[in-house]
């Protein structure tokens, strides 16, 4: 995971879900990008990360957080895409 985030563009992805507080869009190598909308507060993000680490930590089987990314101006996630996301 990126501790310091590196801005990208959405452009080319192909969207694949949406929800009230994000998008989620196709990544190349079976991963899927969050991405918040940009009204919804970046603490949510860092929020979302610590519950997937805890549940983890407890065995619960989460998406692995590979990378927090700016993309567009926007936080957002990439996980894996596939049913095994222990990763």
């Amino acid at each position: 995971m990126s501790m310091d985030p590196q801005e990208r563009s959405a452009r080319g992805l192909r969207l694949i879900g949406q929800g009230r507080e994000a998008e989620v869009f196709e990544c190349p190598e079976g991963r899927v990008l969050k991405l918040l909308r940009a009204s919804r507060p970046r603490t949510g993000l860092a929020f979302e990360m610590s519950a997937l680490e805890a549940a983890r930590a407890a065995g619960v089987s989460v998406p692995r957080v590979y990378e927090e990314v700016v993309i567009d101006g926007r936080m957002g996630l990439i996980t894996p895409v596939n049913a095994d996301r222990r990763g």
